[in-house]
C-alpha cells in the first residue's frame, strides 16, 4: 500500500502527542492522493500537483493551529476562486495541557474545573 509510510508518520505523531494534519483529495482530480503536514517538518505525499500541495500545506497549517478539521474547495492548481478539487483536512492537535502552582482556595477551584474540562 502506497499511503503506509504516511499512516506510520500519523501513527507516530499522534502517538507522540505532536500537531500533525492530513489532505485527502475526495473529490475531482486526484481523488485518493494524501499529503501529511506537521509544523517545522517536511510534508510527506502529494495531492498530485505541486501548487495544489503548496496552498494546501499553508491551509493545513491554519486549520491545525485553529484545531479545526474541514472540507476546502481549490482549482486544480490551488486556485482559491475554483471548486475543481475538495480536499478534506484532518487535524490532530494534542490536548491542552494545564500547569497549576499555588496552596490557595482558588486553586483548588481551579483544578477541579479544569479536571472536568479533560
Amino acid at each position: 500500500m502506497a499511503d503506509t509510510p504516511i499512516f506510520d508518520a500519523l501513527r507516530d505523531a499522534i502517538k507522540a502527542e505532536q500537531p500533525v494534519a492530513l489532505a485527502t483529495v475526495t473529490d475531482g482530480p486526484g481523488r485518493g492522493e494524501k499529503l501529511l503536514v506537521m509544523p517545522d517538518h517536511d510534508s510527506m505525499g502529494s495531492l498530485g500537483n505541486a501548487d495544489l500541495d503548496r496552498v494546501v500545506e499553508r491551509d493545513m497549517l491554519g486549520e491545525l493551529a485553529a484545531g479545526r478539521t474541514g472540507i476546502r474547495h481549490y482549482g486544480a492548481e490551488g486556485q482559491a476562486r475554483e471548486e475543481v478539487v475538495a480536499v478534506f483536512i484532518e487535524s490532530f492537535a494534542p490536548p491542552p495541557q494545564m500547569v497549576i502552582f499555588g496552596a490557595v482556595d482558588f486553586t483548588a477551584a481551579l483544578v477541579k474545573v479544569s479536571k472536568f474540562l479533560g
